[in-house]
């Protein structure tokens, strides 16, 4: 018989992060029947009856309430396998999930046998099984009073006061864009749209290594290049050696020098990056929730939207809607902040402006938050416009900056405008 669905690690990860960091156990909404292990439910069942008692959760306290039920090796395991005690919500979340379904096996399997028993009357029963049905599928997020959420609200601009700072979002080395959004933030999708050729995936790459750079861990999903093409470039930009040099092998000694260590330089940032072509948005949520576990990533980078695999609906548009919903689901979700690639149409193409220039359906631009244009300058071919179409939360006059190609390299710099020149 197969087992009913469980994970060992995610139970004892839940008991790990509370041991390191006691303070989140009064966050978590776990009961003791949501583990399937006596180990991990027993410990739970202890942690529980000390925070009734008053008493402080620790190892030594936790292994008085535990004499006899549980080996004192097993608290000790659950801290060296826990990733990270911040991360325990997406420990919670797994634990939940396990145990819904086994309440579903359960459900459909009392339901099964009161269908066996004719002795009964069926509609005797319904009632009963529907509102089962109904617990169990309520939502992990429950709605609150308001009061509670603008108590984290207020907190949340205290701690913003203790510590102010214009960039209030991952800082994306763009200083024109972090002034106009603040930065990419946790939770929203930034979509970067433009005409074909103008280096959309260049300035994508850019940004993501900028915000490595800032200490901010997050993924690359390049899905229209392979690896080397994209992290040559990005090579190319960090070493100061052309393309060029690269591919062809004539290289001097001294750039030799420059490429090595700008290798050792990249190799360190906490970026982790896939080439695939077979992403899904569902495989993708599964690939980010054990990144933000692992590894505590804090963005992804999707290039392009529409080059994801999801089959859904009667047409594209109708596809490109649902991926873009599920990539605002995933970013709210997890808490990340996203940065997508999407084409335009042909209205975009042939200059056109605006949200309506997206390719696909219009549903796309109600469900990101922020939309950036690229638009070449007819005059200057070096020049590109950033503009930004749609800003949720901007509250400035200025929706546009003026990025500069960087002779010979595949860069953007932001052009000054007193001066002429890119920084």
């Amino acid at each position: 018989m197969n087992q009913l669905p469980c994970s060992k690690e995610a139970e004892m990860a839940v008991i790990g992060s509370v041991l390191v960091n006691p303070s989140c156990f009064r966050e978590i909404d776990l009961s003791a029947d949501d583990f399937y292990f006596g180990d991990t439910k027993a410990t739970w069942i202890a942690f529980q009856e000390l925070s009734i008692e008053h008493h402080d959760i620790d190892y030594l306290t936790v292994m008085q309430k535990l004499v006899g039920k549980v080996d004192a090796s097993f608290l000790t395991n659950t801290t060296y396998i826990t990733p990270s005690s911040m991360n325990w919500d997406s420990y919670v979340s797994i634990v939940k999930d396990k145990a819904r379904r086994r309440d579903y096996i359960k459900l459909s399997g009392d339901l099964a046998t009161s269908a066996f028993d004719e002795s009964k009357d069926l509609q005797d029963s319904i009632p009963g099984f529907v509102t089962r049905m109904v617990t169990n599928a309520s939502p992990d997020k429950e709605s609150k009073p308001v009061s509670e959420i603008l108590s984290t609200l207020y907190d949340d601009i205290q701690v913003r006061i203790a510590d102010p700072k214009d960039i209030y979002g991952l800082a994306t080395g763009i200083p024109g864009l972090d002034k106009i959004a603040g930065g990419l933030q946790k939770g929203e999708v930034f979509l970067l749209s433009g005409e074909p050729g103008l280096g959309k995936s260049l300035l994508a790459m850019q940004i993501g290594f900028s915000m490595a750079k800032f200490d901010h861990p997050g993924v690359i999903y390049e899905m229209e290049m392979s690896s080397h093409q994209t992290l040559r470039r990005t090579l190319s930009v960090e070493s100061s050696v052309q393309v060029s040099s690269m591919k062809s092998g004539r290289l001097e000694d001294h750039e030799q020098t420059k490429i090595n260590a700008a290798i050792g330089r990249l190799e360190h940032l906490p970026v982790y990056f896939s080439d695939s072509t077979q992403w899904t948005t569902a495989s993708m949520r599964a690939d980010l929730v054990k990144r933000k576990t692992l590894n505590g990533i804090e963005f992804f980078i999707v290039d392009y939207l529409r080059l994801l695999k999801d089959r859904y609906g009667k047409d594209d548009h109708e596809r490109l809607a649902y991926i873009g919903s599920s990539l605002h689901d995933i970013a709210k979700d997890l808490n990340l902040a996203c940065l997508t690639i999407h084409s335009m149409n042909k209205q975009g193409i042939g200059g056109g402006s605006g949200m309506a220039t997206l390719s696909g359906s219009g549903q796309i631009s109600y469900d990101v938050d922020t939309i950036a244009v690229m638009m070449k300058d007819n005059k200057n071919p070096n020049l590109i416009t950033l503009l930004f179409d749609k800003l949720r939360e901007g509250d400035g006059d200025a929706r546009m900056i003026t990025l500069v190609k960087k002779p010979g390299f595949p860069a953007f710099g932001e052009l000054e405008k007193s001066t002429s020149q890119f920084r």
